[in-house]
């Protein structure tokens, strides 16, 4: 213990004006939220820990440690110590701070709070410390640095064949391949500080990274969220209606008659028309229809034009829906100030609505009816939030709703004094898929 903290002191020493700078610009993104500036705290933090572990680099065996010698566990526990103290504790910090600014206390969701810090740490120092490790100077670390940059600015412009956006499936994937990248650059770490494993180490570390920021490995953790039985059945939430048949809903949009549960709502789909597996989905939603709300797929274009070529062709998917439920009811009093809901967070009035702030949470579903008229004033959608650094929509020190009334708060339907606001918060979204088949349908241009 005496030898790490011996490390630990000589590596503050030496870094402490990198760690100065670093510190200061991350206190004014604190504040003054900004993608630059986040980015730049983010190489700040990368290259901080970089020059950490090099001081006492590990590849080769010339280094004056070797000779001394340094007990690796002292070593390591330097380094480990030195991440806690100038990333982990400040970002801790901010994001209390942040959640104190906002008028929640960082004590209230501790266990939120902390969730967030070990997925922060999971991207923001683990894998610079397992690079650092394998690399011998910051030439080396800097080109391992930029195929990491490369890959995390390309991954928007890569298509994929299912639909994505902002889903329950998507934060458990996040979940799984977080940890799975942990595993393989925790083993790297191990390997190389106790038995200087290099060449295996380097091939683990750029394994993880690959798992860890490739678009592909996204898609195949969805898939293995989607692929788990949820226990409940598919039937019990979405209907096909056997009476209509697939109709071409404009542009390359299929509306297919699927009626899906009033809480539940289309998050992935896998199209077959006639001999032909669709690959690239755009986008999925619900379109309105006669017979009620369908399911509305979207495809890419040239794979479009060749379904409609051939005729007459029948139609089978694989649906996945999300469907939310343990619904709790929490009546507010209504005021124009500030308006605490239980399990929630904090709303207020708006020219144009509500505007709420909620803290630490997956963003559950919430639907506001003024019960004064029994009239469904909307739901809330989920807009921006604000953290220093964004792991996850929904797992941010404050997330921010919004709902939009179409013509704002009007003098006559305004709510008056004494009157409440009846919020419905559905949590724990199941997800569910069922193979689905329709009847023969033409599609024309």
């Amino acid at each position: 213990m005496r030898q790490a903290l011996h490390i630990f002191r000589a590596n503050a020493l030496h870094h402490r004006r990198r760690i100065a700078l670093v510190l200061l610009v991350e206190a004014v993104g604190t504040f003054v939220h900004s993608q630059a500036g986040e980015a730049l705290v983010v190489v700040g933090f990368w290259f901080l820990i970089a020059g950490a572990v090099h001081d006492e680099p590990i590849p080769g065996d010339r280094q004056f440690w070797v000779t001394r010698p340094y007990d690796w566990r002292s070593l390591a526990g330097a380094k480990l110590l030195f991440v806690l103290a100038f990333v982990s504790l400040p970002v801790l910090l901010a994001d209390s701070v942040v959640m104190a600014m906002s008028g929640f206390s960082p004590l209230a969701d501790p266990i939120g709070l902390l969730t967030r810090q070990v997925l922060i740490n999971l991207w923001l120092a683990l894998p610079p410390l397992a690079l650092a490790a394998v690399t011998g100077s910051l030439a080396q670390f800097s080109g391992g640095a930029l195929m990491v940059a490369v890959i995390v600015i390309g991954r928007p412009w890569v298509g994929m064949p299912f639909v994505s956006g902002v889903r329950p499936y998507e934060f458990t994937s996040s979940f799984i391949l977080a940890f799975a990248a942990a595993l393989v650059l925790g083993t790297a770490l191990f390997r190389q500080y106790k038995w200087h494993s290099t060449a295996l180490c380097r091939s683990l570390v750029l394994i993880a990274l690959l798992v860890r920021l490739a678009p592909w490995s996204q898609q195949a953790a969805q898939w293995m969220v989607m692929r788990a039985d949820s226990g409940v059945a598919a039937g019990a939430v979405m209907a096909v209606d056997d009476t209509r048949k697939p109709e071409w809903e404009g542009g390359s949009c299929i509306a297919l008659p699927v009626r899906l549960d009033e809480n539940a709502e289309p998050v992935g789909a896998k199209l077959v028309v006639g001999n032909r597996t669709s690959k690239w989905l755009t986008s999925i939603s619900m379109v309105e229809h006669a017979s009620g709300k369908w399911v509305k797929v979207c495809m890419n274009q040239k794979e479009f034009d060749l379904v409609a070529r051939e005729g007459e062709v029948a139609v089978a998917a694989t649906l996945v829906v999300t469907k939310w439920g343990g619904s709790k009811v929490v009546r507010v009093p209504f005021r124009s100030g500030v308006m605490r809901i239980p399990g929630f967070g904090d709303c207020q009035t708006v020219e144009f609505g509500l505007s709420c702030a909620s803290p630490l949470r997956p963003a559950p579903r919430a639907s506001v009816i003024w019960e004064d008229r029994g009239l469904h004033l909307g739901n809330l959608e989920v807009g921006s939030s604000r953290a220093p650094f964004d792991v996850l929509d929904g797992l941010n020190p404050i997330a921010h709703e919004f709902l939009l009334l179409r013509n704002g708060w009007r003098s006559d339907f305004f709510p008056g004094p004494n009157t409440e606001l009846v919020v419905s918060i559905r949590k724990e979204p199941v997800i569910l898929r069922a193979q689905l088949k329709f009847a023969r349908a033409r599609f024309t241009r």
